[in-house]
Formats: structure tokens, C-alpha cells, sequence
């Protein structure tokens, strides 16, 4: 898209507007838990580095780190599909791989925010009698439809959102997260 007339023009402008920004997020980001957490080792900084890069989009590739642009130009953004599988265990995998926990618990609070705010939108717009999916069970869940339209909020994160509604709207057990003594 770059390469084409007019369009790239504005595919540019948006790449030199967009990636500048996402960095500074980032960079925000880093700095918050830094003055929330001045003892964190560099290990503990290095592990919420990975987080937010994974949080906004930036996953790792790890091995495929050396054809990453060659993945790009067969699938749309690679490191965001990465992102989002990454995503999906964050809490657990930060709070298993790490001794101290203070990342796991930034993750997990991130995840539980975010599902919050998604379900508070989703219960709006259904008051305001827009077509939307409460259902966590269902494959419409997250989703709002507007005639033909149908969008997405949870922006590749269903998955793991819907467990977590299936927690807060029917309880663990209920939900089959906790298994019943």
C-alpha cells in the first residue's frame, strides 16, 4: 500500500503518526511501574518491557525474529497475531516464569480492567437497543451488529475476555473456571 499512488501518501503519514505514538505509550508505560516500583530489578523491568510490547500489539517472535519481514509480507502483521496469542495466558505465564510477581499481577489487573470496560460498552449499547452479544458462551459474545455491520471490541482478545465474563457474570464454578469439591 506504500508503494501505490495517493494511498501511499497517507499509508506513510499514518505509519509516521502511529509508531512514534505507540512508543511513547509504551515508554509511559515503563515509566509508571518504574515510579510504582523503584526497587524492580532489571530482570522484573525487562519482563514489563515484554508485557507491554506483547499488551500493544508488539509481539515477539522469537526464532522467527530473523524473517519477520518476510512474514509480513505473506500474513498482515505477524508480531500482532503473535500479540494476541501471547496475550491469552499473560497473567499466568508472567506469574509462572517470574519469582517476583508484580508483573503477573500488572497483567491480570490489565485483563480484568480491560474486560470490565468492554462489558460496560457492550452493556450500554445494548440499553441504547443496538444488537449485541452478552452470552460469554456464545460465539457473538463482545460482538455489536449495526444492520450489516458487526464489530468486534475486543480486538483479537475474545477468548480469554469471554472466560473471564464467564467468571464475573456466573461465578467460577458456574462458569466451569473452578471445579466443585
Amino acid at each position: 500500500a506504500e508503494r501505490r499512488p495517493c494511498l501511499g501518501a497517507v499509508v506513510r503519514g499514518s505509519t509516521r503518526h502511529m509508531v512514534p505514538m505507540l512508543n511513547q505509550m509504551r515508554v509511559a508505560a515503563l515509566d509508571s511501574f518504574r515510579e510504582a516500583n523503584p526497587d524492580a530489578s532489571a530482570e522484573v523491568m525487562n519482563a514489563m518491557a515484554r508485557y507491554v510490547n506483547v499488551a500493544t500489539g508488539r509481539g515477539d517472535l522469537r526464532q522467527l525474529e530473523p524473517v519477520a519481514g518476510f512474514l509480513a509480507k505473506l500474513a498482515f502483521s505477524p508480531r500482532f497475531v503473535a500479540s494476541r496469542i501471547q496475550m491469552l495466558g499473560s497473567p499466568l505465564y508472567f506469574a509462572a516464569k517470574y519469582k517476583d510477581k508484580r508483573v503477573a499481577k500488572v497483567a491480570a489487573k490489565d485483563m480484568l480492567a480491560f474486560t470490565a470496560a468492554g462489558m460496560s460498552i457492550l452493556t450500554l449499547a445494548h440499553l441504547a437497543g443496538v444488537e449485541v452479544g452478552l452470552d460469554p458462551e456464545d460465539s457473538f459474545f463482545g460482538k455489536l451488529r449495526f444492520g450489516k455491520t458487526t464489530i468486534d471490541l475486543w480486538g483479537g482478545l475474545q477468548q480469554p475476555v469471554a472466560l473471564m465474563a464467564k467468571a464475573m457474570v456466573k461465578g467460577g464454578d458456574r462458569a466451569g473456571i473452578v471445579e466443585a469439591n
